[in-house]
């Protein structure tokens, strides 16, 4: 069980301050949509008696508010402590800069145990493993810092090749095709935690989680999502 920890009124000023400054990734879920979006703070107002925060209005918002009408935003991210928090506040008001003003919550919600957010990979991301001495490649679906989903290339998505239980060693995985990020994170295990196969498509996809990885490769693990989160951002904010 996760041992919970509400931060309250001013004490979490700073802990918001942080977020602007250092651009830490909010995941956005409306309440009566499917609207999961990521965003960031991009300033904190205050007044008398409240306090505001501005956050990068994503796309699709103002669709799904205007159809659904909901009245509530659940927020998560992961601070710069490496520790998950939460927390859920009224839908805000969309600002004439097409920015979104939401007064801050009455409390969040710190998770003392450990979560790992997954975020869809670029194109192309990939990983490299060995299992009995076979070397394997498949491409990434998604990734955290705990673990990955993955599948197959061509038509060995439609087979089973993987079990669930065994564990997979050298992993060199890949996010990116080109830039200095390109250089491979090593894992040096990970199990496979689940096999399931993917309704619309009938392929295979492997959920697996991470067991032994260094401090500087972790490290570099969690900058290389950062950079993709951004990355992600910044085609959003370019589509909109």
């Amino acid at each position: 069980m996760a041992q919970n920890e509400d931060i309250k009124s001013k004490q979490y000023l700073p802990l918001f301050r942080q977020l602007k400054n250092d651009g830490i990734i909010l995941h956005m879920t409306l309440h009566g949509s499917f609207l999961e979006k990521l965003t960031v703070v991009s300033q904190i107002k205050t007044s008398k008696t409240d306090l505001y925060m501005v956050v990068d209005c994503p796309e699709g918002y103002k669709e799904a508010v205007e159809k659904r009408a909901p009245q509530k935003i659940d927020f998560s991210f992961i601070g710069k402590d490496g520790i998950p928090y939460r927390f859920t506040t009224n839908r805000g008001r969309i600002l004439e800069d097409g920015q979104l003003l939401i007064k801050f919550p009455r409390t969040v919600e710190c998770i003392h145990r450990r979560r790992h957010f997954r975020i869809p990979t670029p194109a192309g991301a990939s990983l490299t493993a060995n299992l009995n001495g076979e070397k394997y490649t498949l491409s990434l679906i998604d990734i955290s810092q705990g673990g990955a989903l993955a599948t197959f290339a061509g038509e060995n998505r439609h087979r089973k090749i993987l079990k669930e239980g065994q564990e997979l060693t050298d992993i060199r995985l890949r996010l990116f095709k080109k830039k200095s990020e390109d250089q491979p994170v090593t894992i040096r295990r990970a199990e496979i935690k689940r096999v399931v196969m993917e309704k619309n498509t009938e392929a295979y996809h492997y959920g697996l989680m991470f067991k032994e990885i260094t401090d500087y490769e972790n490290q570099r693990l969690k900058d290389q999502i950062y950079v993709n989160q951004r990355q992600m951002l910044r085609k959003r904010r370019a589509s909109s």
